[in-house]
């Protein structure tokens, strides 16, 4: 995981982009209220760009979780179709 920076457009937008391996898979944003006087300063998004690197693992790691799972419904659904190898039996 690489660091990753925030950006801050007119210091009430800031956007991180989630990437890991050198490949971005979404964006994370956060919005200060048009209304109020806070703007982001250097700790608010450090936080964010913290948070978007934790975010892009745990995102990855889900997708990968998913495609395990359909991998793993593909195989078992070969092995049975095509060779018949897996079935019941009296031990």
């Amino acid at each position: 995981m690489r660091l990753v920076s925030a950006s801050v457009y007119e210091e009430k937008l800031a956007c991180c982009s989630l990437s890991v391996s050198g490949t971005t898979i979404g964006v994370i944003y956060a919005v200060m209220d048009p209304s109020g006087f806070e703007l982001f300063t250097k700790d608010h998004t450090g936080v964010l760009a913290s948070i978007a690197g934790f975010t892009a693992v745990a995102l990855e790691h889900a997708r990968y979780v998913t495609w395990l799972e359909g991998e793993n419904l593909r195989l078992n659904e070969v092995i049975n179709v095509e060779h018949g190898m897996i079935g019941e039996s009296l031990r």
